[in-house]
């Protein structure tokens, strides 16, 4: 298989994208024994929130249970570019999604997504209403508006995304190597000054911040 997204639940038990084989798999941390959670064509993507909730997928999000591996559509498939509808505010099972390249979700149980490519910005589903918020991005694509809202600011196609543990949202940009972030209580967005080589698509935040 190729592997391509790694994410740990709360027990410390490793989840795997396993893109070619379309399986999200699970490596308990306690025997080591590996299961497969979910087969579906493609899982390129997986990331386990706080409440053990997998979320999995491609071009589309799904959230899998946990003891049952039953399959709930997030956001929906979207069949080319042109089909893309993702809209602040709309419910997010009737958006279309190509190219989701990162997911990550706080202590509320919302759940931060990109779909680089096909839309340069962030998203977020919330949790209490599973409408669309928009976090970062206009749509074009740079490296704009430092020290701006994020929703103003051009991102180059945004990777993977992080929380730390001062309530910013952390996006690593594939298009450029810049690491940028977005402070979830005021909106604004900045660049974190680290130097990075380009196409760098991950990000993750250890348990200091």
């Amino acid at each position: 298989g190729r592997a391509v997204r790694l994410s740990f639940d709360s027990q410390g038990s490793l989840y795997i994208a396993d893109w070619n084989h379309g399986r999200v798999r699970r490596v308990d941390a306690k025997t080591g024994i590996i299961t497969t959670v979910r087969t579906q064509y493609e899982f390129r993507f997986v990331h386990v929130d706080r409440a053990g909730n997998i979320y999995a997928g491609c071009n589309e999000i799904w959230r899998i249970e946990p003891g049952t591996g039953t399959a709930t559509m997030v956001v929906g498939k979207a069949l080319g570019l042109s089909n893309v509808r993702l809209e602040d505010g709309m419910r997010a099972a009737d958006g279309r999604v190509m190219f989701v390249e990162g997911m990550t979700s706080d202590a509320a149980g919302n759940l931060y997504f990109t779909a680089g490519e096909a839309t340069n910005r962030v998203w977020k589903v919330e949790a209490t209403t599973g409408l669309l918020r928009l976090v970062a991005g206009n749509g074009t694509r740079g490296n704009t508006g430092d020290g701006g809202p994020a929703t103003a600011a051009s991102l180059n196609w945004p990777g993977d995304l992080a929380l730390d543990g001062r309530g910013n949202l952390l996006i690593a940009q594939y298009g450029s190597g810049r690491l940028r972030q977005v402070n979830l209580a005021t909106g604004v967005i900045t660049s974190v000054p680290v130097e990075l080589g380009d196409s760098q698509r991950g990000v993750t935040v250890d348990a200091r911040g």
